[in-house]
This record gives structure tokens, C-alpha cells and sequence, in this order.
């Protein structure tokens, strides 16, 4: 379900274009200072970002995965089915045990095994399809391994709601998926 958080914004050090390609998105380096309202749900889950961290690099080492949605997380990974929108080929279920992603704020940890990314996040409040998709934001990397954005959001009328969030890499090896299901609050 998405939630929704104050107003409260930190200093940016990544500028990307956001979906509409008019206005600059902003996101912050995993590694900056965070406002005191998302201490807790930083420390929360950090735990679960690590477990999941060390679980994507003992897969890499054994796959030759496209891209993995380490935070939230995935809905399933499967390396051969990324290519099968809209979901990269997982069941979604959207349950109590799927992650919170907070609408004014949030953030999403990714691992890229190529050396460019063009990522587009979407959201929907569909839990079942056909789902129709809201843009959140378009951005650009570079260099493969695990990158943060700390400055996604969801649009406010979110707020309350069940539903998931998709990634799309649109690679040098195709367009890529992954979801994320989420629960209270989106």
C-alpha cells in the first residue's frame, strides 16, 4: 500500500529526467544524510536490503542476470523470462507480507550487469491484470553493479492503496522487467 511522508527534501547530487522528459527528477546518493523522518524505515530495512544484497551477488556469481530489484523487492527473478512484460515472468501477489513503499518518498536499489541503463519506473494500483500504469520516473546510468535512488515517488492519490511497482531497463539486450508488490501503505 503506498503511505505518504512529509515534504521534507534532502540535497540532490543525481539529476535525471523525469518520465515527461520536461522536468528534472531528483534523487539522492545512497550514502547521503537522510532526514530524521526516514531513520527508522532506514534502519528497518537495512537489514532486508543486505539479505537481499548478498542473495543478488551469490546469484550473479552463478547467472548472467540482465538486472535485479534488490529494494524493494522483486516479485520473482528469473533471468530467461525478464523479457516478458509486464512482469519479468513472476506471479504477483499483493499480501500482507508484500513490502511498504511510501508515496511522497522512496527509494529502489538496483543490480545492472551492463554498462548503460535506461530505467523507467512505473506504479499501478491494479493487483491484478490488465494493469494500468502510472509513469513515475526515467533515469539513466552508467556503469554495471548496484545503484540507489533515494528520490522516487508515487502520486499522492496512491496514498492508502495496495499495488506494485514495476521497473523496465531498456538494455543494449532488449526491454527488461521486474515488479514489486506492495501493500499497506502505497
Amino acid at each position: 500500500m503506498f503511505g505518504q511522508l512529509p515534504r521534507n527534501r534532502a540535497a540532490a547530487s543525481i539529476t535525471k529526467a523525469n518520465n515527461n522528459l520536461d522536468a528534472p527528477q531528483t534523487f539522492i546518493s545512497c550514502s547521503a544524510h537522510l532526514p530524521a523522518i526516514f531513520l527508522n524505515s532506514l534502519i528497518h530495512n537495512t537489514v532486508e536490503m543486505l539479505s537481499q544484497t548478498l542473495l543478488t551477488l551469490a546469484t550473479a556469481a552463478t547467472t548472467s542476470a540482465h538486472f535485479v530489484l534488490n529494494w524493494p523487492p522483486t516479485a520473482g527473478f528469473l533471468d530467461e523470462e525478464e523479457v516478458n512484460g509486464p512482469c519479468g515472468g513472476a506471479t504477483v501477489t499483493v499480501n500482507s507480507s508484500s513490502p511498504e513503499v511510501q508515496v511522497g518518498r522512496f527509494a529502489a536499489q538496483l543490480q545492472s550487469s551492463h554498462p548503460t541503463g535506461n530505467w523507467q519506473f512505473r506504479a499501478t494500483l491494479d493487483t491484478q491484470e490488465p494493469y494500468n500504469w502510472t509513469n513515475l520516473s526515467m533515469v539513466q546510468t552508467e556503469g554495471a553493479g548496484i545503484f540507489c535512488l533515494n528520490y522516487l515517488s508515487a502520486p499522492e492519490d496512491f496514498a492508502g492503496n495496495a499495488g506494485i511497482l514495476q521497473v523496465i531497463d531498456y538494455s543494449g539486450d532488449g526491454t527488461l522487467y521486474q515488479v514489486c508488490p506492495s501493500e499497506s501503505p502505497f
